[in-house]
């Protein structure tokens, strides 16, 4: 596949708790340094509330939804009833 032109999209999707986000970041800057290949680290609303948005020139960020965008899994305080949220089975 190398000069062959063809570029690697590779999403690297967070689960929303401490201790997920740095780790994926680091990595995509790893994947990323190859050539033809492009990361989109994906975090969700509420975890970029209460910390500093992670900073990389080599990895993009996009955010996503985990039906609890102010507060994250404070927002109904119950594992369960979070889950289901973040898996968009809220009712």
């Amino acid at each position: 596949m190398a000069g062959s032109g063809v570029t690697i999209h590779v999403l690297l999707l967070t689960y929303p708790a401490q201790g997920h986000i740095n780790p994926l970041l680091q990595f995509g800057k790893r994947l990323a340094v190859h050539r033809n290949v492009r990361c989109t680290l994906a975090v969700a609303r509420s975890s970029l509330t209460s910390t500093n948005p992670p900073q990389s020139s080599a990895v993009q960020l996009a955010t996503f939804s985990d039906g609890c965008d102010a507060s994250g899994y404070d927002e109904v305080g119950d594992v369960r009833a979070y889950l289901d949220r973040l898996e968009g089975r809220a009712r």
